[in-house]
């Protein structure tokens, strides 16, 4: 990682299981890397990629302004058949309105669905890493 300048973040996150256990600060706190385009292009993932890692990109699509059928949609695309009704509770209630400022002036905050050239829907080498979702 390093001879290829790959920045790597470690932020836990707890999974959703029997409540919702994911808290919104750590969410807030990736997020925040996910949004600083210097840490790009980027990889985020989880143990399977899709429950916590599902709950991050799910709330980072409500900050893009995407509808709640839309991020469920995604959400279920790549969690099913194990997707989780908590996950779903979560990103639900996430507060997507302190961070909009910053979806905004880095220039995520679009009302059309993603473009296939939009930094989060190329898969490319990474160059930062947030690990442990």
């Amino acid at each position: 990682m390093q001879s290829n300048g790959i920045r790597h973040f470690s932020i836990p996150l707890p999974a959703n299981k029997g409540s919702v256990l994911v808290d919104e600060a750590s969410v807030l706190r990736i997020l925040g890397i996910v949004m600083d385009r210097s840490n790009h292009p980027l990889l985020i993932h989880c143990n399977k990629g899709k429950h916590r890692t599902g709950c991050v990109v799910g709330c980072f699509r409500k900050c893009q302004g995407k509808t709640r059928q839309t991020v469920n949609a995604e959400y279920h695309r790549y969690a099913d058949p194990k997707a989780r009704v908590l996950d779903e509770q979560f990103i639900d209630s996430f507060d997507e309105r302190g961070l909009l400022w910053m979806a905004r002036t880095n220039g995520f905050s679009a009302v059309d669905e993603p473009r296939a050239s939009s930094p989060l829907a190329t898969r490319s080498i990474a160059k930062s890493r947030i690990t442990r979702v």
